[in-house]
């Protein structure tokens, strides 16, 4: 391991240790370095309470993420709660819906998602519900593309509750100087409410 920045270093996959950074609870690293990590047993991606993932190559995406997976067990990250990744080329819905499968198969406890590192993926309420319900502790979701008009926000919310039972809170994140609106979901016999938390 050479460091090359106060928080930034460089690893040497053949000299990886089982102990190496035991205590970390936050990792930012390409897909390769958690990649090599898992095949070291690193005892750290049992404790990682978030994890940001770039892929190596902005051409090839999706084989990185690939390859990253293929080296990640069931249930490898049990601790996450909040996962990132940087799409790069990952533009088109059936590879993101991929990765974010994939993200719940090894990351099972998340219950935080943070749309906003999606920046160009805008699926259907439906769609995304569908791919969101993979996590089933999802209690918190933060969206950057979302209807900004209350009745529709509602709506929208509405699906995406049906599909994520967890899910209590939404915030639709602004894209002008207005605040971002929350909204919280409430569930009885009736059914599912939507009720705004900001104006």
């Amino acid at each position: 391991m050479r460091p090359e920045s106060a928080d930034r270093c460089v690893l040497d996959p053949a000299r990886l240790r089982q102990d190496v950074f035991a205590n970390l609870r936050g990792l930012s690293a390409s897909a390769s370095t958690v990649r090599h990590l898992a095949g070291a047993g690193a005892v750290c991606l049992r404790s990682l309470a978030r994890l940001h993932v770039v892929p190596d190559s902005a051409d090839e995406p999706r084989f990185d993420m690939k390859l990253l997976f293929e080296a990640l067990a069931d249930g490898a990250l049990p601790a996450v709660r909040v996962p990132e990744f940087d799409q790069g080329e990952l533009e088109s819905g059936e590879d993101i819906g991929w990765c974010v499968r994939e993200l719940a198969r090894v990351c099972p406890a998340v219950d935080e998602w943070d749309g906003s590192v999606l920046d160009y993926w805008k699926p259907q309420e439906n769609e995304l519900g569908k791919i969101l319900a993979a996590f089933p502790s999802l209690t918190r979701m933060r969206l950057a593309h979302g209807p900004t008009a209350r009745t529709d926000a509602e709506t929208y919310i509405r699906t995406l509750a049906a599909h994520c039972r967890s899910l209590h809170l939404v915030t639709i994140t602004s894209r002008t100087r207005a605040p971002d609106s929350c909204f919280r979901i409430v569930r009885d016999a009736e059914g599912v409410a939507v009720e705004p938390l900001s104006a």
